[in-house]
Formats: C-alpha cells, sequence, structure tokens
C-alpha cells in the first residue's frame, strides 16, 4: 500500500529570522519534503542546516521580502538545492566595509582587496643649523662643518680660507628648487643663494652669527645678524652685503679694516680687508684716504677681527622619510574610500588602486569603503551574495528582485 504524498510534506509558515529547522519543528523537519512560506517581511538571514532526510527544500517568499542589512539574506547548508519561488525581494543592503590597523592588510570583506603600507620620501621644509668647525683657533672647516671654503680660495691667516659656502651635512639630503643634493655636497653659487634666500632678501636664514670674541670667558662670544639687518652696497656693489666689519687699527699710517661680507654676485661669503691711509697733523685733526679693497684679511690675533663666518640657521627643504598607502580594489565594481584616514572621498575602480602619501612615520590608518548601484539588469549590488551557505539556491521559478555580489 503507498502512503500519500502529503504525508511526507513538511509545511512551515515563516514570519521572521532564524534557522528553518528550527522554525518546523523536530519531527516535522525530519521530512522529505520541507516547504517554507513567508507570511510577512524578514529582516536578517534564513539559514537552513543540512539534514540527510531532506530530499526537496521550498523557499517561498509569497510577495514578501527577506532583507539583510548586515550579511547574506539566506543561508543554505543543505547538500539538497534550496528551491526559491515567489515575488518577494531577497536582497543583502550591505554596501559598506571597514578595516583599520597599521600593517599590510588583506580586506575578506572586499573580496580580498588589499591595503599595502610602504616607506615614501618626501620634502619638507625644516629648520638645519650648523657651525664652522674649528669653533675657536685656526684651522680650515672640517668635514663636520656646515661651511666649506669655496672655489679655491683658501687664502687668508690661520687656514681659515677667503671664501665660503655651505655643504650639505653627512647623512641629509636637501632639496633646493627642483635638484636633489646629498649629503657632503659643496653647493654652487646658485644654489647657495637659493638655500640662503639672498635673492628674496635672506628670508629662509632664520639666525645668523660670527664670533666677536675667541675667549669664552670674556662675555658674549658672538653677535648675530638677522637677515634683514644685513647692509648692501659694500664697495659701492648693491650685490654686496656687509655682515660684519673689524677695525684692526693703524700700522705706518695705514688704518686697516677686515669685513665679513655676502657676495650674491659669487654666491658665497667672502672675507675682504680695506686699507687706507692715515695722518693726524699737528692740530690732531685726522685725514683719511680713499680706501682700497682686497679678497682676503689681515691677521688678528682675536678670531672676532678676523672672518670666517661662524653659524646658521636656516630654513632648507630636506629629505624625510614618510609612508605611502596603497589600496587595491578587487571588487567587480567601484568603490568609494572615505574617513580621511588616509582617504577621503576617493573613487577606485574595479581593478585600480588609490595611493595616498602621509608625511610621517605614522603607519595606522582607518578606512571605509561603500559599493552602489546596479548590474545590468538593476539587481542592486552588495557586498555579500544572497547565500553565504555551502549549499545551492535554484532560481528558477523566483520572480523578485534579488542582490548581486559585487565580488
Amino acid at each position: 500500500m503507498s502512503v500519500p504524498l502529503i504525508s511526507n510534506v513538511g509545511f512551515t509558515e515563516v514570519n521572521s529570522s532564524g534557522v528553518l529547522n528550527d522554525k518546523a519543528g523536530t519531527a516535522k523537519s525530519k521530512l522529505p519534503v520541507q516547504i517554507f512560506k513567508l507570511t510577512d517581511n524578514v529582516s536578517g538571514n534564513l539559514q537552513m542546516n543540512a539534514d540527510s532526510a531532506h530530499k526537496k527544500i521550498i523557499l517561498d517568499t509569497n510577495g514578501n521580502n527577506i532583507i539583510n542589512s548586515s550579511g547574506s539574506p539566506l543561508t543554505n547548508n543543505s547538500s539538497t538545492t534550496l528551491e526559491l519561488r515567489g515575488s518577494g525581494n531577497v536582497q543583502s543592503t550591505l554596501k559598506t566595509f571597514t578595516t583599520s590597523g597599521s600593517s599590510n592588510t588583506t580586506i575578506s570583506e572586499a573580496d580580498n582587496s588589499t591595503v599595502a603600507i610602504t616607506d615614501q620620501d618626501f620634502y619638507s621644509e625644516i629648520s638645519q643649523s650648523g657651525g664652522y668647525q674649528p669653533s675657536f683657533g685656526p684651522g680650515s672647516p672640517n668635514s663636520s662643518s656646515i661651511f666649506v671654503i669655496a672655489d679655491g680660495q683658501t687664502g687668508g691667516p690661520s687656514n681659515f680660507g677667503s671664501a665660503w659656502r655651505l655643504r650639505v651635512p653627512s647623512g641629509v639630503t636637501w632639496k633646493i628648487g627642483s635638484e636633489e643634493i646629498s649629503g657632503g655636497t659643496t653647493l654652487t653659487a646658485a644654489q647657495n643663494n637659493a638655500a640662503i634666500g639672498a635673492s628674496s632678501s635672506f628670508n629662509k636664514i632664520t639666525s645668523f652669527s660670527v664670533t666677536v670674541n675667541d675667549n669664552p670667558n670674556i662675555g658674549d662670544n658672538t653677535t648675530s645678524f638677522p637677515a634683514s639687518g644685513w647692509t648692501s652696497g659694500f664697495n659701492g656693489d648693491s650685490n654686496i652685503y656687509t655682515i660684519r666689519s673689524a677695525n684692526l687699527g693703524v700700522n705706518s699710517g695705514v688704518q686697516i679694516d677686515n669685513f665679513l661680507v655676502y657676495n650674491v654676485t659669487n654666491g658665497r661669503w667672502e672675507g675682504y680687508k680695506s686699507q687706507r691711509s692715515y695722518n693726524i697733523d699737528d692740530n690732531g685733526f685726522v685725514t683719511l684716504g680713499t680706501p682700497s679693497y682686497s679678497l682676503g684679511y689681515a691677521s688678528s690675533g682675536r678670531r672676532g677681527n678676523t672672518p670666517p663666518p661662524q653659524l646658521i640657521t636656516l630654513n632648507i627643504n630636506v629629505e624625510q622619510t614618510g609612508k605611502r598607502f596603497t589600496f587595491t580594489n578587487n571588487l567587480s565594481i567601484a568603490c568609494v574610500l572615505s574617513g580621511n584616514d588616509p582617504y577621503n572621498g576617493v573613487t577606485v575602480n574595479a581593478g585600480s588602486t588609490a595611493v595616498s602619501d602621509r608625511n610621517s612615520s605614522d603607519t595606522s590608518f582607518s578606512i571605509t569603503g561603500t559599493i552602489s548601484g546596479t548590474d545590468g539588469s538593476s539587481r542592486p549590488f552588495a557586498l555579500k551574495d544572497i547565500n553565504d551557505g555551502s549549499g545551492s539556491i535554484d532560481e528558477t521559478a523566483y520572480t523578485g528582485t534579488k542582490s548581486v555580489s559585487a565580488f
């Protein structure tokens, strides 16, 4: 005697999310044919667990919707295909993903899109300070000096030289205009002018000083010269600025003066000496002759009475190491990155990358990605498929609008 077909059918009405096996109940869930019919809209997920007794599974939306804002609307883990029927919408409305961290990251929620962090050099205007070594006593600048004797002008007493330019400090790279200049390089005349701002009133120099007294036990041994305080017109040349002068006195009727100047034409600091006749008549009146100037300077027992320049602090573009963030979009559609850490309103097409450079060593990031739009059949894109289970879904008899994965 045959058993009526109806006795093999488990029929269950559904009006909320949850596990369908549990909604059918223990006895009914063991029947080979399982029919589930929605009697209301469902917010969340409906899950079908595997059961070897099942031969056929039908889910009829009955004009109601299954909407999951945080994941897939269906999870079929049965080896039996779930037949989806009806005209209700079955959709995931999950359209955003978030990720944060401080190292290379793979974002599973975005089809294994990635964030890669690498070193990226950048230039920033910062203060660079340096001096002329030795600070006191005789000698030419040594390897740690920011000043160096320029153009072979090694003359002058005590091996000080008679003309000087800047040398990029060891281990540092400067950028002057479009030129990158590595540590240990002596600047050219044009570079030296640009570095200290000589073409625009020395506006890149924040402090400059020379030794006034080489005895550190006697008061202040330096005098500072703000860039705006330099006086142009040395020896009638508007391109030469007087920094300091020192009167060395009179010897055999000749007055001798030493000068430290900056020569814009030559792009360097220079030491100059002037000599002029000095005559006192019987009435005590002093008559000075016209001075004659020459590159170099007269020796003096005091370091402060002779060049070269001593200490300088200037604002210059110095190479530093920052971080580059590269987001690679593995989704099948574009996404928009936001959060301003480090992207803000950046659209990244499918298969493309977005690069953001950070002028610091900070590797932390926090990114929100958002998708939108529909496919060619006006089905909305989502970051989840309608089924995230191990089993399959048969949509042959389904007439509603489902969401489609952006993967």
